[in-house]
């Protein structure tokens, strides 16, 4: 089961231009985007795979008003473990080092012995 972590975003509609793309960007991911009551405030929800998919998106975008969050994305989400990183893996087979990488921000040790893992059947 994948866990979802939650990420707050202050004064995120005054932050962003073009707001209504970038939360359609975000549905697609499969993450949720919510208010808090009446107040300016917004809060992420979404699991480890849907924060990175969220966080490229936003970087190949090119919108500047958008990065704030791509990095708020990248600090405050938890690491893959081993075991989602082999999953990713499996669902991009056959997969690079160097694209594993990309794909989840992993480092090149961790993405080799996911990789050694699945080519030596443990």
């Amino acid at each position: 089961m994948t866990q979802v972590f939650k990420i707050s975003l202050n004064s995120f509609v005054r932050r962003t231009e073009h707001t209504n793309q970038l939360k359609a960007l975000i549905d697609e991911a499969g993450a949720t985007l919510s208010r808090k009551g009446r107040s300016r405030n917004w809060t992420l929800s979404s699991t480890k795979e849907q924060a990175i998919q969220v966080r490229h998106a936003i970087e190949a975008a090119n919108q500047s008003s958008w990065l704030w969050l791509a990095k708020a994305l990248e600090i405050e989400s938890p690491r893959l473990t081993t075991d989602e990183l082999r999953s990713i893996a499996d669902k991009h087979w056959p997969v690079t080092v160097t694209t594993l990488m990309a794909i989840t921000d992993c480092t090149s040790a961790q993405a080799r012995t996911v990789i050694d893992d699945i080519e030596w059947g443990q």
